[in-house]
């Protein structure tokens, strides 16, 4: 399961964008670094593109390419440090906010508490072992939202992304592949969950389709909006509707 995880995360903090900045001589530098395996430098220059700036646009790859460094490097621990003054420093970069997504939702969710402080990933020397699962999903979800609330804010007109992409992948975030029978309740999106018992009490969870009280299946229906939604499972279709909307073939064939 961790390799799995390890692999997943990998190829989505590999994923390239339209590289807007592409002519930027940190980018340049960073992307050449990191084909060299020389990730130490590389992060160098991935951080400096994250500081804040206006001289371009930026596409998310320095996000990704910053956190695939760090994963490469064995430092998870400055994952949530890094996301945090990413996004604090670009709060309307709706690349670097949907990068900040996909990256909580496929970081590995194990780690410990050493002196009252969470550290992400594994060590021998932890005071208690715990899972944030559940908590990087609610972090994941939330900078998702902050991105649709991006593109469709008319004040920010200059936000240009792949539209079914960003849809399919919060989709993807919102269903939980491990606890599908979970879609008939509503994630609170108010709070952070607490850390759950390591290892994952559902990581081996295998309960089939829910049903209602007399046994029924439950069958999600498509709201009027995500915030309508009686449930993780109307998120869900919702979110899929907007998938074929913003003209994703598979999307489209995933409506009924």
């Amino acid at each position: 399961m961790r390799k799995l995880i390890g692999f997943i995360l990998l190829a989505a903090l590999m994923a390239v964008g339209n590289h807007l900045s592409a002519d930027n001589e940190h980018f340049i530098k960073a992307e050449r670094l990191k084909r060299q395996g020389n990730y130490r430098e590389a992060l160098k220059h991935y951080t400096a593109l994250l500081a804040p700036q206006k001289e371009y646009r930026l596409d998310g790859d320095e996000l990704r390419g910053a956190l695939f460094c760090l994963y490469q490097l064995g430092q998870l621990d400055d994952f949530d440090r890094m996301v945090t003054a990413a996004v604090a420093a670009h709060p309307h970069s709706a690349p670097t906010l949907w990068a900040a997504a996909v990256a909580y939702a496929g970081i590995p969710h194990d780690g410990c508490f050493r002196q009252g402080r969470f550290c992400r990933g594994y060590r021998h020397d932890g005071d208690k072992y715990v899972n944030a699962r559940r908590r990087d999903r609610v972090m994941a979800i939330r900078y998702f939202l902050r991105v649709m609330a991006l593109l469709r804010n008319p004040r920010e007109p200059g936000v240009v992304i792949d539209r079914a992409a960003f849809f399919r992948d919060f989709a993807r975030t919102v269903y939980q592949p491990q606890e599908t029978w979970q879609l008939s309740y509503l994630t609170d999106l108010t709070r952070l969950p607490d850390y759950d018992e390591f290892p994952d009490p559902l990581c081996d969870v295998t309960g089939g389709a829910p049903v209602n009280a007399a046994g029924a299946p439950v069958f999600y229906h498509l709201p009027k909006s995500f915030q309508t939604a009686r449930n993780d499972g109307e998120r869900w279709r919702w979110l899929l509707a907007q998938q074929a909307e913003n003209g994703d073939a598979v999307g489209s064939k995933l409506t009924w």
